[in-house]
């Protein structure tokens, strides 16, 4: 028995009164997940999520005529774009799992390649026809890091938000944390840094969601540690971050 999801995108003309399926996706073998959706000034749709062992994403020309602009093999449905963004000047970029490393194993006689997955960051500057990766992270190597958001405040500055997994300790002692993570570029994606690493309560987990400016230049992270609702800002975008909301 399978039980495949369906790829979706639905759009009103109207202001929300009628709607139709502008794009849709469905293999009865396989899975699909439109994660996340945004537009440029021209008005076309870019619509970032999983399609199968794919990370995938699609274009629809002035909210129309969807096709797949990016699409490369990561291993399933935990993996690929999760997150999308469309920035006026530098580019349209995605972020989600995908491949970070890679490291040849040996067995006997024989020799595997094995994969590491991680965050990663791409980004198009000619409205999807190219990708190229502008940021690999993980934590600790074999652990899960996974963005979530991306978002830029009123001085260009790009935002990518999520979590990660750390590893301390060996053997019988060691222990894993998770940690809320927004990571910084101030040229356009070309590097980035982690400016907030956070952990409210040891271990639970940290689900970091969504990021917003405001138009004072005040940022804004939403998410869940313990199952706590947690908001986190930075007054004016220059300062440290602390949480205004648990």
């Amino acid at each position: 028995t399978y039980n495949p999801s369906a790829w979706f995108v639905r759009g009103s003309g109207d202001g929300g009164v009628i709607w139709s399926t502008l794009d849709f996706i469905s293999d009865e073998y396989e899975y699909a997940f439109a994660n996340s959706i945004a537009a440029d000034g021209a008005g076309n749709v870019y619509v970032a999520g999983i399609v199968g062992d794919s990370w995938v994403v699609r274009k629809g020309t002035a909210g129309k005529n969807f096709s797949t602009v990016e699409a490369f093999r990561t291993t399933g449905w935990d993996t690929g774009a999760l997150a999308i963004f469309v920035h006026p000047t530098a580019g349209i970029f995605a972020a989600g799992v995908g491949p970070i490393s890679t490291n040849t194993v040996k067995s006997g006689k024989t020799v595997s390649t094995v994969v590491y997955y991680g965050w990663v960051v791409r980004r198009s500057t000619d409205g999807g026809a190219t990708w190229s990766t502008v940021d690999r992270f993980t934590l600790s190597s074999g652990y899960q890091t996974v963005p979530r958001g991306i978002g830029a405040d009123a001085h260009d500055n790009i935002y990518v938000v999520g979590s990660g997994i750390t590893v301390s300790g060996t053997g019988k002692y060691q222990t894993t944390s998770s940690h809320w993570l927004v990571r910084k570029s101030g040229n356009g994606g070309s590097s980035w840094t982690t400016v907030d690493d956070f952990q409210l309560s040891y271990p639970w987990n940290n689900f970091v969601t969504a990021f917003a400016a405001d138009a004072n230049g005040n940022l804004f992270v939403a998410g869940s540690v313990a199952g706590n609702w947690i908001v986190r800002e930075n007054p004016g975008g220059n300062g440290s971050w602390q949480t205004v909301d648990n």
